[in-house]
């Protein structure tokens, strides 16, 4: 397994958890209920495991929200929605973001990626 595949993987999985750390504490902060910020933490520890063991639906999940992902922030800064939704499109948080967010489709489409993935051949 290459460098890229590895490192990649544990980038993604420390983005992850960094965004989903972040949001659910802004969930709590925005009063969305202990509920809420628990189903949310669930779903991200789910995905960050299922990067770690290469798991085929982290890889579509992965893959699926960073496609629609990037044309929905793309639109809404174009057409300047982005202040009604709550995004300051020029904010570091968000920019680091864009960046994180595009870094990553970058790594699902390398085909190390989607081998590691799709043919599970992972040295134990």
């Amino acid at each position: 397994m290459s460098k890229i595949v590895n490192w990649g993987r544990w980038f993604v999985a420390a983005s992850m958890a960094v965004g989903g750390v972040i949001g659910t504490k802004a969930g709590i902060d925005h009063g969305d209920g202990i509920l809420d910020a628990l189903i949310d933490a669930a779903i991200c520890f789910a995905l960050i495991w299922g990067i770690f063991i290469w798991s085929r639906w982290a890889y579509g999940f992965m893959l699926v929200s960073a496609l629609l992902w990037i044309p929905a922030m793309a639109y809404l800064i174009i057409s300047g929605k982005a202040d009604e939704v709550g995004l300051s499109p020029l904010a570091p948080k968000s920019i680091l973001t864009y960046l994180t967010e595009c870094l990553t489709l970058v790594w699902l489409f390398l085909p190390a990626v989607r081998n590691a993935y799709w043919h599970q051949e992972i040295p134990a």
